[in-house]
């Protein structure tokens, strides 16, 4: 088991605190190098409404650490991210 999954269970992700469900996705990109993962709680921040979230979509997207995302979905995020702010 990774600390990204005993994080997890934790209470603060648990109950949708947005800044740990963003350090989970830091610590998955930075630390594991799972971009993948990494999106996974990005996104799940940013429909929470999550400005970090949508700045490390963007970023994970424009260096291609992610490919192959629709770009019509990558266009979506970032306007949605427009309206976060």
């Amino acid at each position: 088991m990774s600390l990204v999954d005993d994080l997890k269970a934790s209470d603060s992700f648990l109950q949708g605190h947005i800044p740990a469900i963003d350090a989970l996705g830091w610590y998955a990109l930075e630390v594991e190098k799972n971009a993948t993962k990494a999106v996974e709680f990005f996104e799940t921040s940013f429909q929470k409404g999550s400005g970090d979230a949508a700045h490390n979509l963007g970023y994970i997207y424009y260096t291609g650490l992610y490919p192959g995302k629709e770009i019509d979905k990558v266009l979506d995020t970032g306007q949605r991210s427009r309206s976060v702010s």
